[in-house]
């Protein structure tokens, strides 16, 4: 694990008042691709000084490579234009998965999915510490992830792009590029941030239109709440990776929007029955989960039409 020369808090601090407010500035002057439509000079001074701010803070937490290479994106950027899509490719590939209890930190155009409108490669920010419940741990011996794995998080603080809305994930396919990426390097989940967005809407709207009120995911205490979200997170990224097409070797076909949604339906059916395969605790729970928000919740987004999170949805009511 990486030894960090600030603590957790006065990271937190200085993200809150040194770096979020420079990513406010950018996202302001930026179009849905990513690219600068205001004062672009003045965008320029601001990149530079962002750059200055955020290496104080990677170095200090180990990540000497990330300043580097964040300086390289916005350098390569200024001299292409900043009136084109930003390409943060460096950033990118210097960003590792985290280990249990290491933090994560991303500043960068990046796409916040089920986020708040308008959604686009907006300058954003990110701070989050992987924390892996116990049970999850037991699982992970059971069934050994084949791919590069899923990391739970709690999200620390963000601007208002991952703090506001419903993101909770943080994927390199959402990292504004050049070019598509094909495979998954890491997969961070916010999962503190789902209670309430489960009590907040899903329930709300499933005690209107289903004559029941004793859901027993409500009885979840927050850390219980996190441990099953972790949970299905988990075997969600895991069934994703078996099969005749893993997604590793086949990220670009399961984003199509067809194929994406019987592929989310898939392996949130595997899931479910992995929970009664081996008699592990909280099967109803995540059962709830799994359903109310695939039929409930995701066809309520903003973006419905274009989301297949929604499409599974729709896909399952039908059925």
């Amino acid at each position: 694990m990486k030894k960090y020369i600030e603590s957790i808090e006065k990271i937190t601090i200085y993200f809150e008042q040194e770096i979020i407010p420079y990513t406010t500035i950018i996202k302001a002057h930026q179009s849905k691709d990513g690219s600068i439509i205001g004062d672009k000079f003045f965008i320029e001074k601001t990149l530079y000084q962002l750059n200055e701010k955020l290496s104080y803070i990677y170095k200090a937490t180990n990540n000497e490579l990330m300043a580097k290479a964040f300086e390289q994106d916005i350098q390569n950027w200024i001299k292409s234009g900043l009136e084109f899509k930003p390409d943060f490719i460096n950033t990118l590939e210097n960003l590792k998965a985290p280990n249990n209890k290491e933090l994560v930190m991303f500043v960068g155009p990046v796409k916040c999915p089920n986020g708040p409108k308008p959604t686009g490669y907006f300058f954003e920010a990110i701070f989050a510490q992987r924390y892996e419940p116990q049970l999850l741990n037991e699982i992970e011996k059971l069934l050994p992830h084949p791919g590069s794995g899923c990391q739970s998080t709690k999200l620390i603080t963000g601007s208002n792009g991952v703090i506001e809305g419903n993101c909770i994930v943080f994927f390199p396919e959402n990292i504004s590029t050049k070019e598509k990426i094909n495979n998954q390097s890491f997969a961070v989940f916010f999962f503190n941030k789902f209670q309430k967005i489960w009590m907040n809407e899903t329930i709300q709207r499933a005690n209107v239109l289903i004559d029941q009120n004793n859901w027993v995911s409500t009885t979840l205490t927050a850390e219980e709440c996190y441990t099953v979200r972790s949970i299905w997170g988990y075997l969600h990224d895991y069934f994703h990776h078996k099969g005749p097409r893993p997604l590793n070797e086949n990220l670009q076909s399961k984003m199509n929007f067809h194929s994406g949604i019987l592929e989310e339906i898939k392996v949130d059916c595997e899931s479910i029955l992995t929970l009664d395969k081996y008699s592990l605790p909280y099967k109803n729970e995540l059962l709830e989960f799994v359903i109310l928000e695939r039929l409930i919740r995701y066809p309520g987004q903003p973006d419905a039409l274009t989301n297949f999170d929604a499409g599974t949805g729709y896909f399952l009511f039908e059925w």
